[in-house]
């Protein structure tokens, strides 16, 4: 693109099609204050990929590619949701067992939170905080919270609360990832844990998320 209009590279595409055929185009630049189509041939790529290691590993490495990194983490979420919910239809849970992280949730936080962290560098210790128990306290306090929100059955839960609850808290983990990595990004510091995955926060999202899960 010699003067920035886009001429030569409509020119170039004309002849690519006259000679090869049709085929998706996907203009890039070194130049960081023009996207262009960098954003659409990510998604385009990730489309591409059948396996969900690899796509995940592909999403992992786009580092500041934030909104991609959301679309995979929501992706996670949802089959979580949705595998919970299915548990909880064959056998309701007792409510003081669904307000705890279940081991299904748990896997749910260290995949979203690879998607976000796996490459940037400065990788998130999991194991060190799992460690200190950070997402089980936050779990607690937002579920204290949560009670008196969901419709409860004698003691038991159904299968759409179960789902809604995973979700919801899935989300809150997304949106604290996605909101911490933009700003590792901008300021090149490591975010302070304990305040990201700040109860008010996390229970905030979850209450906003947790009816938008359909099953």
């Amino acid at each position: 693109m010699e003067d920035g209009s886009g001429k030569d590279a409509s020119k170039f595409k004309g002849i690519i099609k006259d000679k090869i055929g049709p085929m998706n185009f996907f203009e890039t630049t070194s130049n960081e204050s023009m996207k262009l189509d960098i954003d659409a041939l990510l998604e385009w790529s990730v489309s591409q990929l059948d396996g969900e290691h690899l796509r995940q590993a592909f999403i992992s490495a786009q580092i500041s590619s934030i909104e991609l990194k959301k679309q995979e983490a929501y992706r996670i979420v949802k089959i979580a949701a949705t595998t919970t919910a299915a548990t909880a239809g064959l056998n309701p849970i007792p409510i003081s067992d669904a307000l705890l992280i279940a081991p299904q949730q748990m896997t749910m936080c260290v995949k979203v939170t690879n998607i976000f962290w796996l490459n940037t560098g400065s990788a998130l210790n999991l194991e060190e905080l799992l460690k200190a128990q950070l997402l089980q306290m936050v779990g607690k306090a937002a579920a204290a919270g949560l009670t008196k929100l969901i419709p409860v059955l004698g003691q038991l839960i159904n299968a759409t609360v179960a789902g809604g609850l995973t979700y919801g808290f899935g989300a809150a983990i997304t949106e604290a990832n996605a909101k911490a990595l933009d700003e590792f990004l901008k300021t090149g510091k490591m975010p302070v844990w304990a305040e990201v995955f700040n109860s008010k926060f996390i229970f905030d999202i979850m209450n906003k998320a947790k009816d938008q899960f359909k099953g």
